[in-house]
């Protein structure tokens, strides 16, 4: 059992992610709870549901960031940006076919899943909600592109990518890893899925709408 917002449910999976085939109730306390099952009010109502088996689980993809000595999975993205904030990196993602997706000066980019692309990757303004029963990953460069010909990417989950940068950049997993790496970051599809306990149906929607318009 998680009590908090969304960033406590993130920073509880970094700490167990060689573990996270145990479900997780997620009690949400914070402003959003756009992970969440319940309401803290509502715990008291649901726990005997939850002793006596009655609840359903709900499996989210991760992504796996690779670098040189480095990796970190990630719920809702890996983020790939520049170390200092004023100047431009260049950016190439290929797949491993050789393929060029994307070539670009910009701040950053980033990959996320169908959970994350309601989280940074909708914040930036720079890409689509993504409905979370489709197996794929969404490559978002909003940040600060030179080019605004650039648009978000919607492409299949399994197949690898590879960013390749032309200076050390940072890369965070869900905002909270980070490690300056090297010029080539591999994106993978998680090795684990995360597992949410719901004794309710979860409604991604209803939980947009609210999430778009809470100031």
């Amino acid at each position: 059992m998680v009590i908090g917002g969304d960033g406590t449910v993130l920073r509880f999976l970094h700490e167990i992610i060689n573990s996270t085939d145990i479900p997780i109730f997620h009690v949400g306390t914070g402003r959003v709870n756009y992970l969440s099952d319940v309401s803290a009010r509502e715990l008291p109502q649901v726990l005997d549901k939850i002793v006596k088996g009655e609840y359903t689980i709900e499996e989210r993809l991760t992504l796996k960031a690779i670098a040189v000595d480095f990796e970190c999975t990630a719920l809702n993205e890996v983020l790939v940006k520049g170390v200092d904030p004023g100047h431009l990196i260049n950016v190439t993602i290929v797949e491993n076919s050789g393929e060029e997706l994307i070539r670009a000066r910009m701040d950053g980019v980033i990959i996320a899943t169908p959970t994350g692309s309601t989280a940074y990757a909708l914040a930036a303004g720079g890409g689509p909600a993504v409905d979370i029963r489709l197996a794929v990953k969404l490559i978002v460069p909003p940040l600060a592109p030179f080019s605004r010909a650039l648009v978000p990417i919607i492409h299949p989950y399994e197949i690898p990518i590879k960013v390749l940068t032309s200076e050390v950049a940072h890369i965070l997993c869900d905002g909270i890893v980070a490690q300056r790496g090297g010029a080539e970051i591999r994106i993978t599809p998680g090795d684990r899925r995360v597992r949410f306990i719901r004794t309710r149906q979860y409604r991604m929607y209803d939980r947009l709408f609210r999430r778009l318009f809470i100031p």
